[in-house]
């Protein structure tokens, strides 16, 4: 995922390159500029995201859908109109790098976890199998078949472990005490 997202980092420089030589609009050159500096941003979030979290990060995943799904308009228009390209086959090339940096994002991190705690496949899940609750369906495939038992079920998210939860409220609540301890105070 690293060497795909350095290579829409490069394809975005050959494009300012290419836009900075032969400029269509007055804004072609600060937005490819700008889309650069995403670019870096994206690249620094999937380098780092990679290693550090379980779950693919949705901001990068939500970020993929939209360049994806905008940046066929610009490749066509630039096609038909004629008017640069080589731009057109630079941004065809990014797009390519984009879908399957979005398909290699949206899998599941599980055969690469060092991890010896057993994760539920939610925590693992992608932004698609999120949405669509597609990480359900082996449950309810069992649940179809037989009667579900506590054996069956996927273990709990660690965010939803009771010591967890009740270090959140207990810290809440000293936060609320303090605060209704000092209004009275005044």
């Amino acid at each position: 995922m690293q060497i795909i997202s350095i290579t829409i980092f490069g394809l975005q420089v050959a494009l300012l390159v290419s836009v900075i030589k032969e400029p269509i609009t007055k804004v072609a050159v600060p937005a490819v500029a700008l889309e650069l500096i995403c670019v870096l941003v994206l690249v620094i979030l999937v380098i780092f995201e990679y290693q550090r979290m379980i779950r693919p990060p949705t901001y990068v995943s939500l970020y993929l859908v939209s360049t994806v799904t905008s940046g066929p308009v610009q490749i066509r228009t630039l096609f038909i109109r004629g008017y640069a390209p080589d731009q057109a086959a630079i941004l065809t090339s990014s797009l390519v790098c984009r879908v399957l940096l979005l398909v290699f994002e949206s899998w599941s991190k599980k055969p690469y976890l060092i991890s010896t705690r057993d994760h539920s496949p939610e925590e693992l899940a992608g932004i698609f199998s999120r949405t669509t609750f597609f990480w359900l369906n082996p449950i309810l495939l069992r649940g179809n078949k037989k009667v579900l038992t506590i054996d069956d079920l996927y273990p709990l998210d660690h965010e939803l472990h009771s010591n967890v939860l009740q270090h959140r409220i207990s810290a809440a609540w000293e936060k609320r005490t303090l605060t209704v301890d000092w209004r009275q105070q005044r």
